[in-house]
């Protein structure tokens, strides 16, 4: 009854805000508002506010690289000026110190030109980066200072456009539907992007199971759910809830297997190999369990991205079990797109590989989301973040239509909208109900190193992206052989294309945050 009564509230503060501003209010669930400045900040002193241009100079020691990159944005896509103008107000801020493989790049002489090849493709002034030439950091620490990056400047008036702006980091669910009241305040919800930030690098010697090792661990799990102080040296706790993490990100990190994000060229220079489609480990496993237990301070969900179909499935079962004692822990992809096929598909598990996809409309590589992926997240009431990544999106028979146009052509842009529609109606027809249009929004996955579509590169483009979404449902256009206007106009169950959109862009993440926010902050 507490929730129903607080997703009314949260909604009639959507509908007075609309009518006040004459705009609609939008929601990204995964977006790295702060890794470029954070990770920037001995060499630039940058805020959360600031349109960041890469820094890119003539000569870098791996051309190619800069040049295989060139659907990645040389600039900040969500940085909060953008998200302000573009009325995004609700924001899942993915906090991700960097992992150290990721700069310890092959072909790269960082003595020289390798720092401008890296700070050109990410964004990031890597002299900043004191983990260059170590091998053994531990993040944790890093992840406390982030965390306190971000605070510093919650709260600080920023003008924009004439109007004054400022962000707060969410520490309630009745925070955060004072929030929403408020046009003026922008409400970032703390999440972590990897399970890394628990422990240190493993590239060089793997200690995860040492039990010295996974205690320390697990007492950083305990940090972030604000059952135990965030600092050893001091009794202060987080105030903030941490929303969600994902167990896994790029690179073998002890709790188990990870989904293969990169090509084989990429694997090749970003040092990648160890953990790829391995299962989950018994430290994954109790740093799950440690995660959910609402015994031990605040529940944080399990983020499912990242993580291998072998670590899914146990976590699946998992889940299972949980459900049996009337406890649902909803699954999240928090910037996801769907592989187009059960994962019995022989196709689904070969090894992953451009030619994969190529005679396919979407990418069906295993870091995307299977129909059982899909039907897991409907049973628990879940959400799908779907990523604005133009190739994770889709296989390689969009992806050559899109590129036989100009950059920013319209009929380059309506190739665009069809991938992101099909995407969303394929998890409508798997699930097969009306309630399939609650399980997804939006996860950006902006400044993530996407591969951005041009037309909807930045925050401050949502909405022409809400535009188009609803001009496409109003009008619906058959979806190569795959959805025929009639098809479309079934999987509606009879909603109106403004519905739609506004579930996708807005309302079914505001829901989602409502339900599994906790009541009262500290």
């Amino acid at each position: 009854m507490r929730n129903k009564l607080a997703l009314a509230v949260a909604l009639s503060c959507l509908f007075i805000l609309t009518e006040i501003t004459g705009q609609n209010t939008y929601a990204d669930i995964h977006a790295h508002i702060c890794l470029k400045p954070f990770h920037s900040r001995f060499v630039h002193q940058y805020d959360l506010w600031e349109k960041i241009e890469h820094e890119c100079p003539e000569k870098t020691s791996a051309k190619w690289m800069v040049n295989r990159s060139d659907g990645v944005p040389k600039y900040s896509q969500i940085n909060l000026e953008a998200a302000a103008k573009g009325n995004v107000k609700v924001l899942g801020l993915s906090l991700v110190p960097v992992e150290a493989p990721m700069f310890k790049l092959r072909l790269l002489n960082e003595q020289k030109r390798g720092e401008g090849t890296i700070s050109c493709i990410s964004g990031v002034s890597v002299t900043s980066l004191d983990f260059l030439n170590k091998h053994d950091i531990y993040y944790f620490p890093l992840l406390q200072r982030n965390i306190e990056f971000v605070e510093y400047g919650q709260g600080r008036p920023q003008m924009i456009d004439g109007k004054t702006y400022s962000y707060e980091l969410v520490r309630s669910r009745e925070h955060f539907q004072e929030l929403l009241k408020d046009d003026s305040k922008l409400a970032l919800v703390m999440n972590i992007e990897g399970g890394h930030v628990l422990g240190r690098s493993l590239s060089k010697k793997d200690i995860s199971k040492r039990k010295d090792y996974q205690e320390i661990v697990i007492k950083n799990v305990l940090r972030l759910k604000g059952a135990l102080p965030l600092y050893n040296w001091k009794d202060e706790y987080l105030p903030y809830p941490i929303f969600s993490l994902t167990l896994n990100h790029f690179y073998y990190n002890g709790l188990g297997g990870h989904a293969n994000p990169f090509s084989p060229s990429q694997r090749w220079v970003f040092n990648a190999g160890k953990g790829v489609d391995e299962p989950i480990s018994e430290l994954g496993k109790d740093v799950v369990r440690t995660m959910v237990d609402k015994e031990r301070g605040r529940r944080i969900i399990p983020d499912v991205k990242h993580m291998s179909w072998k670590s899914r499935n146990w976590y699946y079962d998992y889940l299972e079990m949980l459900r049996e004692q009337k406890d649902t822990v909803p699954v999240i992809f928090s910037h996801a797109a769907v592989a187009g096929m059960s994962e019995t598909h022989p196709k689904y598990l070969k090894k992953d590989m451009p030619d994969k996809y190529k005679q396919s409309l979407f990418n069906n590589w295993t870091i995307n989301l299977s129909d059982e992926d899909i039907m897991e997240v409907h049973k628990s009431n879940g959400m799908i973040g779907v990523m604005l990544d133009r190739y994770r999106l889709c296989g390689g028979i969009p992806a050559k239509d899109f590129e036989q146009y100009e950059s920013y052509s319209l009929d380059r842009k309506k190739v665009y909208i069809k991938i992101v529609a099909m995407n969303m109606l394929y998890i409508v027809k798997t699930i097969g109900d009306k309630s399939a249009w609650e399980r997804m929004c939006i996860g950006s996955d902006f400044d993530g190193m996407i591969n951005a579509f041009e037309h909807y590169d930045t925050a401050e483009k949502f909405p022409d992206l809400a535009r188009d979404l609803e001009s496409f449902f109003d009008n619906p256009d058959d979806i190569y052989n795959l959805f025929t206007k009639e098809d479309i106009k079934a999987l509606m169950f009879g909603y109106s294309a403004k519905e739609i959109t506004n579930k996708m862009m807005s309302s079914n993440a505001i829901e989602f945050y409502i339900r599994h926010f906790p009541e009262k902050g500290f």
